[in-house]
């Protein structure tokens, strides 16, 4: 333990606060942290921000298992335990049973996470002292990581950090039972927490030699034989699979591990260039600067670290070596313990003996500098904010509107990504993508939708459930096929949210699109004044009303006319084969539309982008010459300002991805090119001005 050598009256008075009330402060961040997270997830969810799908999964999950059909998901297509072996779930049920909502989920996780601090300290105060300790707990609060995996989709890693650092405290308080006892619990979480524990166990055989086998060797075993028997056997025994999912993201190393071990010794240099290639190079700053690469002072702890992170390095999946999702939670018990000895070794020399008061106002300054940059936790009053003003965007409220038409609990659904969540509280539901390219997640197998499925929601502007899926080849070929099936009708319409209902029928329903073979009736139509020389040309408009409300949707008619000459090619490909090639290189001729309200001071105040039909019949199904009319309910954004404005429509073709937003390339009505562009810009249709659009309160 470190004694403060100085004799300055405010680090002694600090150092004394903290000596006796260090606990109830460390137990107060925690409240705060837990507080404020559990308050941000509670505002995304309102604001229906969470839609990568992993809650959709573990609501689902638990809304099962808790009526007796454990671990069943219909979104995965098996057993849960067939994709992770996190047995933990059973008792988080008893709590779930209590509030049966993702929200649920949501405040578990945050608890979690939050009072993992609390075993921190205590290994912080015995290796350091109490002062020093909550020093180390405000760092681990505003670490950037723990931030994101808190504020990201609910995972089990966040409840495994709990309970691995609380083994590791038990570990160095020497209570054997309690140590194997949590560390159990952890390895119940996921099984590839036993990856942690092998490396843990090489450093105390190591470190903590004289302590006997019981304490590296005995549990450096079970825990090698966890992680193969629950990789290797269990979870392919849940899964229509036969194999262990992940393995799919280190298939390039080789097929087993005689094969693993041979190309990394046969290859050295290709390996390392893999391992530490510039992605991975970042993902390592961001893990180490915000504790400003402390954790090197102890050498030791820092190879156990990059050691177990490994696991992410070594990964060809994009998501595994970020750190601003929840896949780097496990390895922050070993950097914070390397972060711990190497302020022991800092505070170590005479040097800075002297100066301690001044030391720990820079480390403090330093660690909230660093940390700003990339820490949620930091800019928590903007995300609050933020998620404030979503849940009260029009398309927010369109997409609530939509899922309280879907009865609860018993309707069987396919639902955008996007949306699963919000109707994972049933038995049966199923991802909008399967449908779409008739293969489950990766790939790994073919999708057969059940025949009694009542209702189909699609967000069109959903990026990871929709967009990145639109120009597979035989997508919308699928959907057109599942639609004729059925007698399905339009329920509704909400700017780009589409419910579609089995056996509903409604006289006055909506029309989504239709091809025109009489176009005398575009003579009565408003005409562009300019004749168009490209692939598309947009012949004018139909508009029930120009005066609408903000927030309310705007009932509009587009008719577009397909000049391209193209002769329809049919691929020998196999259907795999096609999706392997869409997503190496997006290429496309499925346009979209874009709408931009237009002030009286000739500026662009507010555009949105919706599909041309909705993803349903895209203009590389169109024929040379057709007319198409599609019709809009589109969604007049809260942004506006009462007045008068010109809706200018213009068909756009999206080029490439970053991130989740679309870049598209587009010809202004003018036909003027941006400045200081690095692409070419191309456009495929002219543009109409609807003039006179009267937009209130």
């Amino acid at each position: 333990m470190i004694t403060f050598h100085s004799k300055n009256p405010y680090l002694k008075f600090t150092d004394k606060i903290a000596r006796y009330y260090g606990f109830l402060i460390v137990v107060i961040l925690a409240l705060i942290f837990v507080s404020l997270f559990y308050y941000l997830s509670y505002l995304k969810y309102q604001a229906l921000g969470f839609d990568s799908g992993d809650l959709a999964i573990f609501n689902q999950v638990m809304w099962n298992t808790v009526r007796g059909s454990f671990f069943h998901s219909s979104i995965l297509g098996h057993s849960y335990l067939g994709e992770h072996f996190s047995l933990f779930l059973i008792f988080l049920a008893p709590i779930y049973i209590f509030s049966q909502s993702p929200l649920c989920l949501l405040f578990l996780k945050c608890v979690f996470v939050g009072f993992s601090c609390i075993p921190l300290y205590l290994i912080c105060r015995k290796i350091l002292n109490d002062l020093l300790g909550i020093l180390v707990v405000i760092s681990y609060l505003i670490y950037p990581a723990l931030g994101w995996a808190s504020f990201h989709e609910f995972s089990m890693k966040p409840i495994a950090l709990f309970f691995i650092l609380l083994s590791i405290y038990y570990f160095f308080e020497k209570n054997y039972k309690k140590y194997v006892i949590s560390g159990i619990l952890a390895l119940l979480c996921k099984e590839t927490v036993a990856i942690a524990y092998i490396i843990f166990s090489l450093y105390a055989f190591f470190a903590k030699r004289k302590r006997g086998l019981k304490w590296h060797v005995i549990p450096f075993l079970f825990s090698a034989a966890w992680l193969i028997a629950t990789i290797f056997f269990i979870i392919p025994s849940f899964n229509n699979l036969g194999y262990y999912k992940n393995s799919m993201f280190y298939a390039w190393l080789g097929q087993d591990i005689i094969v693993v071990f041979k190309n990394i010794f046969s290859y050295p240099v290709l390996f390392l260039r893999q391992v530490f290639n510039q992605i991975n190079l970042r993902y390592l700053l961001l893990l180490f600067l915000p504790i400003l690469f402390i954790s090197l002072l102890s050498p030791a702890l820092f190879i156990v670290t990059v050691a177990i992170l490994f696991e992410n390095l070594l990964s060809s999946g994009g998501v595994l070596n970020s750190s601003f999702r929840q896949y780097s939670i496990l390895f922050i018990p070993f950097i914070f313990l390397g972060f711990t000895y190497g302020l022991k070794r800092i505070f170590a020399f005479k040097f800075i003996q002297k100066r301690e008061t001044s030391v720990i106002i820079i480390l403090l300054f330093l660690i909230f500098f660093t940390s700003s940059f990339f820490s949620p936790q930091l800019s928590i009053i903007s995300q609050i904010n933020y998620y404030k003003n979503l849940k009260n965007n029009e398309t927010t409220l369109a997409k609530k509107e939509v899922l309280n038409i879907i009865p609860t609990k018993d309707a069987k659904v396919i639902a955008s990504q996007d949306l699963e969540t919000y109707l994972s509280s049933r038995e049966e539901i199923y991802p909008f993508h399967y449908l779409y390219t008739g293969i489950t997640e990766y790939g790994l197998s073919e999708f057969t939708s059940p025949k009694d499925i009542e209702y189909l929601l699609i967000n069109t502007q959903d990026y990871f459930g929709v967009q990145v899926y639109s120009d597979v080849p035989w997508a919308d070929n699928r959907l057109r096929s599942f639609l004729s099936e059925g007698d399905w009708g339009i329920r509704e319409v909400k700017g780009p949210i589409v419910l579609i209902q089995r056996n509903y029928k409604d006289q006055s329903k909506f029309v989504l699109w239709e091809s025109i073979d009489n176009s005398e009736m575009i003579k009565t139509l408003a005409k562009t004044q300019q004749d168009f020389e490209g692939n598309i040309k947009l012949l004018g408009y139909d508009m029930e009303e120009k005066k609408v409300k903000k927030g309310e949707s705007l009932k509009l008619s587009c008719f577009w006319s397909d000049l391209r000459k193209k002769e329809k090619e049919e691929s020998e490909e196999e259907p795999m084969e096609q999706l392997v090639e869409y997503l190496q290189g997006r290429r496309t001729e499925n346009y979209e539309v874009l709408f931009e309200f237009i002030n009286k001071e000739n500026e662009v105040a507010e555009k949105t982008i919706y599909p041309v039909c909705y993803r349903i019949f895209p203009t590389s199904e169109w024929k040379t010459g057709e007319i198409v009319k599609v019709n809009y309910s589109l969604l007049v954004p809260e942004k506006l300002e009462e007045g008068r404005y010109r809706l200018r429509i213009t068909m756009v073709e999206p080029k490439y991805v970053v991130f989740n937003q679309l870049k598209y390339n587009m010809l202004d009505v003018s036909g003027v090119v941006e400045e200081n562009s690095d692409r070419e810009i191309e456009g495929v249709s002219n543009s109409i001005e609807v003039q006179g659009l009267q937009v209130f309160d």
